[in-house]
C-alpha cells in the first residue's frame, strides 16, 4: 500500500543515512584539505612573486642607476662635440691690438679708394690714371656715392683667390679625432700643405702640385683648372647666407696667415712664374700669350707712357720739382732708355707692378665680365691677360677674403661682416699653433691631426728663391715710399692679422689716418663683469641637469593631468 511504500522508503534512508553523511562530510573534510593545501602553495607562490618583483625592480634600479650614469656620460660627450667653438681673435697678436675687443676685418670702401689713391700717388702712378679708376667721396654734402662709382674698388675690397662658384672658399674635409674642421684657405700661405694634411685635396690637383718638371705640372694644372670651368657653375646664394648650411654651426672653422709682406714678395714671384711665356704656353686657349708688361702697356698709347716712365713717386705732370730725389728703380721706360720690358728681377720691373696694383688697371669691368659674375658674391675680376690659373689671385689681401658682406648690398660707407672663424694660426709658429689648432678644435687624440705636406715645399720648387723675391723685398726695403704705399694696400692683414707694421709704415702719417681704429670695450663692462661674475656664483649653487633631464625638460612633449597623477608601476 502507500503507507508500507513510504515505511519501505523510509527504512531505507535510514539505513543509508550514516553512509551518505559520511560520505558528504568526507567530500568537505577533502575539500577543505584541499583548500589548505592551496593556501599554502598560493601563499608560497605569492611569495616567490613578490621576491621575484623585488629581484627585477632591484635589477631595474640597478640598471637605472647604470644608466643614468652612462646618459650622463653620453650627455658630458654630446655637450663637448655640440659646445660653441671660441672666436678667433688674429689681432691680439701685435702690440696695437692686445687689449683690444674688436678688430675690422676690412675697411669701408670709402677708406679702401682713400687708401689706393695714397698708394697710386706714392708710387708715381699719373693723376689722370688714377682719377679714371679710383673713386673719391664728394665734397658736397647732398651728393650720393653710388655702389657702381666703386666697383674697380671692390674688386679689391671684396677680393677672394677664387670666384665663389668653384667652390673653393671652404674646405669640408672627413672627420679628423671626432672633429669636424673647415678650412679656408688663403694662397701662399701653406694652403696647399693644409689642405693636403686634411685629406680634400683632389688628385688632378695633388698630381699637379707633385709634377717636378714644368712640362708635367702646367699639363696636370690644366686638368685641374678645366675642373673649375665656369660651364658647370651652380646657383649660389649671399655671401651672408654661406654660413647658414646645415651643420656648418658644428664645424670648427680655421685659417692660417703669413706675414703680409713675405707672403706679398712670395706672391709676386708665383705671379711673374704664371704668367711666363714657358708657363703660358700650356694653356694657349685660357690664358694670353707672352710678356704681362707688353701685354697690359702699350708704348703707343701716350697715356700707357706715361704710366710706365719714370716720373719721380709724388711728381705731378704740371710740377717741375719732385718731392724727393729719384732713385735708381724709379728708372722704368724712357726716350733715352731703349730697354723695353724691364727684365725679370729688375726693381724697375717690380715698382711696375706695385704701380699696375694701385692704379687699379688690372680690373675688367667689361660687360662681357660683369656677366659671368654672380654679382651677390663676387666682385669685378682681374683681367685674363693677368690671371693665367688665378695667377692675379695670389695678390689679394688675407684679411678681404673673410669678408661675409655681399658686394652688392655694400654701400661705400657701410661696414664689413666678418665670416665666423675659430681658430686662426700664424706660419711663424706653424708647429706650436697646428697643435693649438687640434686643442681649440677638439681633435681627439691631438695626434690624430697630422700635418702631411706635399714633396717640394708644396709645388712650389719654380718660385722659392726665384730672384723676384730678392727685387721686390730690395725695392721695398730701400724705398720708404714703395713701402708705405705696400702698408696702405695691406692694412688690414696687419691690424686684423695681428702683426707689426714694418717701421716705415709705423712712422707715416697717412697710414696711421687711414688705419681703422680697433674696438675697445664700452663704459659699462665693469658692470657687465661684476653681473657675470655674480650669474656664475648663481649657477654653481643651481643643481645641474643630467642630459637626460635637458632632453625631458625641452623636447618630451605634454601630459595629461590624469597621466601624471597615476603611480608609478614596476
Amino acid at each position: 500500500t502507500a503507507v508500507g511504500a513510504i515505511g519501505t522508503i523510509g527504512a531505507c534512508a535510514a539505513i543509508a543515512k550514516p553512509y551518505l553523511v559520511h560520505e558528504v562530510s568526507g567530500e568537505r573534510t577533502a575539500a577543505r584539505a584541499s583548500e589548505r593545501a592551496s593556501s599554502g602553495i598560493e601563499t608560497e607562490t605569492q611569495g616567490i612573486r613578490r621576491r621575484q618583483r623585488n629581484a627585477r625592480a632591484a635589477r631595474f634600479a640597478a640598471e637605472a642607476a647604470e644608466y643614468e650614469e652612462f646618459e650622463a656620460a653620453v650627455g658630458s660627450r654630446v655637450a663637448r662635440v655640440f659646445a660653441p667653438y671660441p672666436d678667433a681673435k688674429p689681432w691680439r697678436d701685435s702690440s696695437a691690438g692686445r687689449n683690444a675687443f674688436q678688430a675690422e676685418v676690412s675697411a669701408t670702401d670709402e677708406v679702401w679708394s682713400a687708401r689706393i689713391a695714397a698708394a697710386a700717388s706714392l708710387l708715381g702712378v699719373p693723376k689722370r690714371e688714377s682719377s679714371l679708376n679710383i673713386p673719391h667721396p664728394s665734397d658736397d654734402p647732398d651728393a650720393i656715392d653710388t655702389r657702381a662709382k666703386y666697383d674697380k674698388v671692390k674688386a679689391w675690397s671684396f677680393s677672394r683667390y677664387e670666384p665663389s662658384w668653384t667652390n673653393a672658399y671652404r674646405t669640408y674635409g672627413p672627420a679628423i679625432g671626432g672633429a669636424q674642421l673647415s678650412y679656408l684657405s688663403i694662397y701662399k700661405a701653406a694652403n696647399n700643405n693644409i689642405r693636403h694634411s686634411i685629406a680634400v685635396m683632389s688628385e688632378e690637383e695633388e698630381d699637379a702640385l707633385n709634377g717636378t718638371e714644368a712640362t708635367a705640372l702646367a699639363s696636370a694644372a690644366a686638368k685641374f683648372a678645366a675642373s673649375l670651368s665656369g660651364d658647370s657653375r651652380p646657383s649660389v646664394g649671399r655671401r651672408e647666407d654661406e654660413s647658414d648650411a646645415l651643420g656648418d654651426a658644428y664645424r670648427c672653422k680655421f685659417t692660417f696667415l703669413r706675414d703680409p709682406l713675405e707672403r706679398f714678395v712670395s706672391a709676386y714671384a708665383e705671379f711673374e712664374y704664371r704668367v711666363s711665356p714657358e708657363f703660358e704656353q700650356h694653356f694657349p686657349s685660357t690664358c694670353a700669350q707672352g710678356d704681362w708688361v707688353t701685354n697690359t702697356f702699350d708704348l703707343l698709347d701716350a697715356s700707357d707712357r706715361e704710366m710706365v716712365s719714370k716720373t719721380a713717386p709724388g711728381e705731378s705732370s704740371e710740377s717741375s720739382e719732385p718731392l724727393r730725389k729719384p732713385l735708381d728703380s724709379d728708372s722704368l721706360w724712357s726716350s733715352d732708355s731703349p730697354v723695353w720690358p724691364p727684365p725679370l728681377g729688375s726693381a724697375a720691373r717690380a715698382r711696375l707692378l706695385l704701380r699696375l696694383l694701385a692704379s687699379l688697371r688690372w680690373v675688367d669691368d667689361s660687360r662681357e665680365a660683369r656677366a659671368r659674375l654672380n654679382a651677390a658674391n663676387d666682385p669685378v675680376p682681374a683681367k685674363t691677360n693677368l690671371n693665367c690659373v688665378v695667377a692675379f689671385h695670389h695678390f689679394f689681401p688675407q684679411a678681404n677674403n673673410f669678408v661675409s658682406s655681399s658686394p652688392d648690398a655694400s654701400s661705400p660707407a657701410s661696414r664689413k661682416q666678418q665670416t665666423p672663424l675659430n681658430f686662426v694660426g700664424k706660419l711663424e709658429r706653424f708647429s706650436e699653433d697646428w697643435q693649438s689648432l687640434a686643442k681649440t678644435c677638439r681633435v681627439t687624440p691631438p695626434e690624430a691631426l697630422r700635418y702631411a705636406p706635399l714633396p717640394d715645399g708644396g709645388g712650389h720648387p719654380t718660385t722659392s728663391g726665384a730672384p723676384t723675391e730678392d727685387a721686390m723685398l730690395a725695392l721695398l726695403e730701400s724705398d720708404d715710399d714703395a713701402m708705405v704705399a705696400f702698408c696702405l694696400l695691406y692694412l688690414d692683414d696687419y691690424t686684423w692679422g695681428g702683426y707689426e707694421l714694418p717701421r716705415a709704415c709705423a712712422l707715416s702719417d697717412v697710414v696711421r689716418r687711414l688705419t681703422t681704429a680697433y674696438g675697445a670695450e664700452t663704459a659699462g663692462d665693469e658692470n657687465d663683469v661684476v653681473a657675470a661674475e655674480e650669474g656664475e656664483a648663481e649657477r654653481a649653487e643651481t643643481r645641474k641637469q643630467s642630459f637626460a633631464q635637458y632632453v625631458r625638460s625641452h623636447f618630451a612633449g605634454p601630459r595629461k593631468e590624469e597621466e601624471e597623477a597615476l603611480p608609478f608601476v614596476l
